[in-house]
């Protein structure tokens, strides 16, 4: 990490210290103690670095403006890039990819807008973001987009039914919304929402998906190694240490991969079952402290 973007981010942490909470550093903390038995303490230390800029954004999130400030620009721009992709013929539907870190950021918007289109002035306005965010994360092609977006639209429809508005109303919102959403797709000649739909949301993908040499089956093998390591190892093999540790724990040698496609289980491996409980804790904290604001 460059010692300028050190500098800022240690210098944002002074300013927001008292927002963020004790259990976030204690997790942090855990993190960097990791160091006294990793099996690689310079990623360690490098990770630790880069988590300070994990604890900075949280207390940054406080301020709503900002936030959807900022989300609304990477908003734009990930529609740009991933629509200058498609028109080039530059689809990519993998991991790390534009199209699914552009999906993933997104879903931030989508319950902010549902809420902001029945109880705010601006129901045009948020119904333009809605519509905004829904096609970029039906754009990504990712299943780890697609489940979340279920859940959430699932979830913000009950929610709001639960505060008085009636099903036929949120229903012809929504449906509005979707309408938008298939008109700009079939406007574009190369169609790249119905592109992504086809390629990754298929019945018949799922199954392909699911064999030992699919993207579902090759996971469900890289998670049953990252977790005989967290077995191996309760206290982690030190945070950071995934992608350097795991050639001594190969049990399929013919799948290759640098991390665990999965966030918690590669929390447990490297920062140990303890962190791992932390960062539920601070999730669930969290969707509860969202689920409870009035946005």
């Amino acid at each position: 990490m460059p010692l300028g973007l050190v500098g800022l981010v240690l210098g944002s942490l002074f300013l927001l210290l008292p927002r963020v909470p004790r259990i976030l550093w204690v997790w942090w903390g855990l993190g960097l103690l990791s160091i006294f038995w990793s099996l690689t303490p310079g990623n360690t230390l490098a990770l630790g670095l880069w988590e300070l800029a994990y604890l900075a954004a949280f207390a940054a999130g406080g301020w709503l403006v900002g936030f959807v400030g900022l989300n609304i620009v990477l908003l734009g721009y990930g529609l740009l890039t991933t629509l200058t992709l498609a028109w080039a013929g530059l689809v990519m539907y993998f991991s790390g990819s534009s199209h699914y870190v552009a999906g993933a950021q997104a879903l931030v918007l989508i319950p902010l807008a549902m809420v902001w289109m029945f109880r705010s002035r601006w129901q045009l306005l948020s119904g333009v973001l809605l519509t905004g965010a829904l096609y970029l994360a039906l754009l990504s092609g990712a299943r780890a987009v697609y489940l979340p977006l279920t859940i959430i639209a699932l979830l913000m429809v009950w929610r709001l039914w639960r505060e008085g508005f009636a099903f036929w109303r949120i229903g012809l919102a929504l449906g509005v919304v979707v309408a938008a959403v298939m008109a700009i797709d079939a406007t574009l000649p190369f169609s790249p929402v119905q592109n992504a739909l086809g390629l990754k949301a298929s019945l018949t993908k799922q199954v392909q998906d699911v064999a030992a040499e699919g993207s579902i089956g090759s996971r469900l093998q890289m998670w049953e190694q990252t977790l005989h390591i967290a077995l191996q190892h309760p206290l982690g093999t030190g945070n950071g240490s995934f992608r350097d540790t795991l050639a001594a724990y190969l049990q399929y040698p013919g799948i290759l991969f640098s991390n665990a496609h999965n966030y918690y289980l590669e929390t447990a491996a490297t920062g140990g079952w303890l962190r791992l409980l932390l960062l539920l804790v601070i999730l669930g904290w969290l969707l509860w402290q969202g689920w409870s604001s009035s946005a």
